[in-house]
């Protein structure tokens, strides 16, 4: 609104959009990353509440920021143990980023699954199966610093098995 608040059916809307994407609605697909331990190159200083884990929470209302003054970073999660993933979906505040990578951890090496230039705020892409305990958002270039409130990666055909 006029204030900078969001307005109650707004944030009830999105708390429902929250529980579609958790899968608690039927039918629906249920990200593998959500709630796992993430890690982050970097937190903004005496703001532990912007942590890294608050962008796989589900939740629209946290948010994980990078440090003061960074303009590249990277956001990873430890999926507990391998999982199959296929789709990524990504909120992005304020259209920062310009340019990243998505990786997956193979043996050592990163590998990269899919690149871009813009994220903004409904990024959301498809690409070949991988079969990974370790993903990350890799920020190569950011005009200021990275702002990440979800960070969800889905396998599309778990709901049909």
């Amino acid at each position: 609104d006029h204030t900078g608040r969001m307005r109650p059916e707004d944030v009830e809307q999105l708390r429902r959009l929250g529980r579609v994407l958790r899968g608690d609605e039927k039918g629906q697909e249920i990200p593998v990353s959500e709630g796992c331990h993430a890690t982050a190159s970097s937190v903004w200083e005496g703001k532990p509440e912007w942590g890294p884990e608050k962008a796989v929470d589900s939740d629209p209302e946290t948010r994980w920021g990078a440090g003061v003054g960074t303009k590249q970073g990277w956001l990873e999660v430890d999926l507990g143990d391998e999982k199959r993933f296929d789709t990524v979906v990504i909120q992005e505040g304020w259209g920062r980023i310009q340019r990243f990578d998505l990786q997956f951890k193979d043996g050592d090496q990163w590998r990269t699954i899919l690149d871009g230039k813009t994220i903004g705020p409904n990024f959301r892409r498809e690409f070949d199966p991988v079969e990974a305990r370790f993903v990350r958002l890799n920020i190569l270039d950011a005009g200021d610093v990275p702002t990440i409130w979800e960070f969800q990666v889905f396998d599309r055909f778990e709901g049909l098995k």
